[in-house]
């Protein structure tokens, strides 16, 4: 299961997706199960909101979800894009072959880092390791 040494105390549950912040800067978000058209636009909502009410670090912990759609990666791509304009970086924590690999060959692994734990996630940019070297 993800969130290992997350203390849930403070967490937030809405719509299949655990909401934890870890700092003023820094939040991490976890949806569970099948990340698609029906939850997609509920972690949209989440973290635009994050960012615009200050946070620039942004974690996408996917350990428990075992599907991503077309909507979903989308909305990576959305997520990316506005963090980063907003001058903030999102990670996302992935240990799933199959998500990793959809990741790669959609090209989203070059607009957000990915790693493969919450302590690796949280580290300052540049100190984690990219799961993709071993895909």
């Amino acid at each position: 299961m993800g969130l290992s040494g997350v203390n849930e105390v403070g967490a937030e549950r809405d719509a299949g997706i655990r909401s934890f912040p870890l700092s003023d800067d820094l939040h991490l978000l976890a949806p569970s199960g099948e990340l698609d058209l029906y939850v997609a636009p509920d972690l949209r909502r989440k973290v635009f909101d994050l960012v615009a009410g200050g946070v620039d670090r942004v974690v996408i912990d996917l350990l428990d979800v075992t599907f991503v759609d077309s909507t979903a990666l989308g909305v990576l791509v959305d997520l990316a894009k506005r963090v980063r304009m907003r001058g903030g970086s999102m990670t996302v924590i992935c240990r799933d072959r199959n998500i990793l690999r959809v990741l790669e060959i959609t090209g989203l692994s070059r607009l957000f880092r990915i790693s493969e734990s919450i302590p690796d996630a949280i580290a300052p940019s540049g100190q984690g390791t990219s799961r993709l070297e071993a895909v």
